[in-house]
């Protein structure tokens, strides 16, 4: 079949879906996903991985999370890059990371939140920032071993979650500063 045919049946597969399944659609945010990626309708794709990898984490099942932030970051990134869609990528890229690093995959962790970073730093995206920085100091621990530049990112992502009062970063970053120090 030819690309725009594929395409289009990909698109028309998206909308039946959706149609049909309007009552109960949250069974089926994978698959939307996917045929969004295949109709290069990027943006529902975006939507739909970033439904779908909430499931997977509900459920406990990091691999699946991974695999559909990894979908959510790769449609992102092929949209028009605009303030609102930067910001969507520094939270896609950072919720890759956070599954990653409970996966124990701090290096691959690392290298998902690098390219966001500086964006985040600048657009002072504390929300993000104190997330990121519990990311870097588990990958200069244990990774680098790198301990007194671990201690000092733990000590900045306990600072910033206290301040956006984002409880989830200040004990992972509490528990990781303890078996630091340990």
């Amino acid at each position: 079949i030819l690309t725009k045919k594929k395409k289009e049946l990909h698109a028309k597969v998206a909308r039946t879906i959706e149609d049909t399944y309007k009552e109960d659609i949250c069974y089926h945010y994978g698959v939307l996903a996917n045929h969004c990626m295949a109709c290069e309708d990027y943006e529902k794709c975006a939507e739909y991985s970033s439904l779908a990898g909430r499931i997977a984490e509900k459920t406990a099942s990091f691999n699946d999370a991974i695999e559909y932030g990894k979908k959510r970051v790769t449609a992102l990134e092929r949209l028009l890059l605009t303030d609102e869609v930067n910001k969507q990528i520094i939270d896609a890229r950072t919720a890759l990371g956070l599954y990653m690093a409970q996966m124990h995959y701090f290096v691959e962790a690392k290298e998902v939140i690098d390219p966001i970073i500086d964006l985040a730093i600048r657009n002072d995206y504390k929300k993000r920032l104190c997330q990121l920085y519990v990311i870097l100091g588990t990958h200069n621990y244990v990774v680098e071993e790198n301990y007194p530049e671990a201690f000092k990112t733990y000590e900045k992502a306990l600072k910033i979650s206290g301040e956006v009062k984002d409880i989830i970063s200040t004990v992972l970053a509490s528990t990781w500063l303890g078996v630091a120090f340990g």
